[in-house]
């Protein structure tokens, strides 16, 4: 979680051509975790042009003001909270989307079988093994290089080149985060669990609204977790990173911010261009 804000990290060259196939792209990637069917596959795809639609309309000129604010920050150095508050403001959009999502969610939840709901736990079992190869396994040495290299090549797609001091930096500041990665992966498998049982729920709920109420919760709990020992790991760990990212920043040349002024530049032409494209 360098920057917050998921989009910052995609190149430029690919962001308004991911945006617009976004609906089909989030399309396959619940196929593969469901195998829709019949029906299931024309309501997807109609509930998920709507869902982009709305996002277009109501949330990419909020994204747009924040890249704005971002913009003019950037030649300036920055305070751990302020890095925070962009963590937070990126939350927030993420949430009034899944939210805005939740009534089809809910009725598509309500068609689901139970060999769907068994792909899903299967398709959960693949991810867990492919996380853990990154961040469970192996030396800590290599688990810590894997995360700076992550780090690092997100960094550089903001400022360009980081220098070696930056890079010892970036190393230092992955170590000393306070990263767990078996609280992370509990969580992980905390969240799957749950996600099956509110699905079991919803399956038997007698109203709509009762269905969505279910999904509200797992939702949230999503980003507020009610393991406490887990949310006081994430709080301290973004307080870390915000710290790292702010000494990072502070840390850049003239020339670097320039880079990242030019790139978030290039990132308010791109919303501009999606938001008109109503």
């Amino acid at each position: 979680m360098v920057l917050g804000l998921a989009f910052l990290l995609t190149s430029c060259s690919t962001f308004k051509l991911v945006y617009n196939q976004s609906d089909d792209l989030t399309y396959w990637w619940l196929d593969g975790y469901v195998d829709f069917e019949g029906t299931q596959k024309d309501f997807t795809r109609q509930a998920l042009k709507e869902i982009h639609q709305w996002h277009r309309q109501n949330e990419l000129p909020k994204y747009l003001a924040l890249i704005e604010r971002l913009r003019e920050v950037a030649p300036h150095d920055i305070t751990p909270s302020q890095a925070c508050l962009v963590i937070d403001e990126a939350k927030a959009h993420a949430l009034n989307l899944l939210h805005h999502a939740e009534p089809a969610s809910a009725q598509l939840v309500a068609q689901l079988s139970a060999a769907q709901l068994l792909n899903v736990q299967k398709r959960y079992e693949k991810s867990n093994k492919s996380w853990r190869e990154d961040f469970l396994e192996g030396p800590d040495a290599k688990r810590l290089k894997f995360r700076v290299a992550k780090a690092a090549d997100q960094l550089e797609d903001l400022y360009g080149d980081l220098s070696a001091t930056q890079n010892k930096g970036v190393t230092q500041w992955m170590a000393h985060s306070g990263f767990d990665p078996h609280k992370v992966d509990a969580e992980r498998l905390r969240r799957q669990a749950e996600s099956l049982r509110t699905f079991e729920l919803m399956k038997q709920a007698s109203t709509p609204l009762q269905a969505q109420a279910l999904l509200r919760v797992w939702i949230d709990q999503g980003f507020d977790s009610p393991d406490e020992s887990y949310r006081a790991h994430m709080n301290a760990t973004t307080l870390k990173n915000c710290e790292g990212f702010a000494q990072l920043h502070n840390s850049t040349s003239a020339a670097q911010r320039k880079h990242l002024a030019e790139r978030l530049r290039k990132y308010e032409a791109d919303l501009k261009v999606l938001i008109a494209n109503k």
